[in-house]
């Protein structure tokens, strides 16, 4: 069995562990450790402080490990120097994060006093709303005494305006039935007293009419009364007579001008001033006539 210096490393394990490697140029991640580790996974390589014996058909391999190897601790270098800027740039960031930090504890104790000289008002303010509640508790106790006083008052005078009610409305109910006795006794004497204006009203106008008749009469009576003077002081046959007027104190259209007229009078025309005049009718047309000149107040 040969020993672990003759046995030929696994070149598919050596070839995936650079390609691993060259895959991780440029991440800051690949550090100097997980750079050893990543060779240490590569198995069987023989070592040249050893004395091992490389063979020919090896070397070539190893020649380009060996510049891939190289090119390794080229890009580590590189990223040395990036680490260093990080660290600057870190190191800019921690001196600004220090005055931020001073410049905040600056304001944070001004935040403090603020918040210290907030306190003692609040607490000024507290100690004043306090006294305000109590004076207030004290007013809405004696408001609250006024209230019951009130309501005890109103519940009193509920009462009196209910007992006042009560008796009003039997008052009221008094009077409604001594009002719909009244209303009855009103309508009888209102229909009495109608009756009795149309009985007035009749008589009345009885009363005028008569009235109107005796004037008319009067009238009349005193008109005839003159005619007939005139009439008794006639001598001649062609004298002109006065006429005379009927009861109405109307004139008679057939009334005679003459003595000579009255004595030629028709019968018809005797009957027409008969019953114009109201005279009785009975008799010759002679003794109607010897009537008429009386009634008119001829003596002649």
């Amino acid at each position: 069995m040969a020993s672990a210096i003759d046995e030929e490393p696994d070149f598919d394990v050596v070839a995936k562990a650079v390609d691993q490697i060259s895959q991780s140029e440029g991440h800051i991640s690949l550090s100097h450790a997980a750079l050893a580790a990543q060779l240490r996974k590569i198995p069987n390589i023989p070592v040249i402080q050893r004395g091992a014996h490389i063979r020919a058909d090896t070397q070539a391999l190893r020649t380009d490990m060996n510049q891939q190897f190289e090119g390794v601790d080229r890009r580590i270098e590189g990223m040395d120097q990036r680490f260093d800027g990080i660290s600057r740039i870190l190191e800019a960031i921690l001196d600004k994060l220090t005055k931020l930090e001073r410049s905040s504890n600056k304001q944070f104790q001004e935040i403090e006093k603020q918040c210290q000289m907030t306190n003692k008002q609040l607490q000024s303010t507290n100690q004043r709303l306090q006294n305000f509640e109590q004076q207030t508790n004290q007013q809405f106790q004696e408001i609250e005494k006024q209230c019951q006083m009130t309501n005890k008052q109103l519940q009193s005078t509920n009462q009196r305006l209910q007992n006042f009610e009560q008796q009003t409305n039997q008052q009221f109910q008094e009077i409604e039935k001594q009002f719909q006795k009244t209303n009855k006794q009103l309508q009888s004497t209102d229909q009495r007293l109608r009756n009795f204006e149309q009985q007035a009203n009749k008589q009345l106008q009885n009363v005028e009419q008569q009235l109107a008749d005796m004037k008319l009469r009067q009238e009349s009576v005193d008109y005839n009364g003159l005619a007939r003077v005139e009439n008794s002081s006639i001598t001649r046959c062609d004298a002109q007579l006065s006429p005379l007027r009927t009861a109405q104190n109307t004139p008679v259209a057939d009334f005679p001008r003459s003595l000579y007229y009255l004595d030629h009078l028709s019968e018809e025309t005797i009957s027409i001033l008969f019953k114009a005049y109201k005279l009785p009718e009975e008799g010759t047309l002679t003794a109607r006539k010897l009537r008429l000149r009386s009634f008119i107040g001829v003596t002649m």
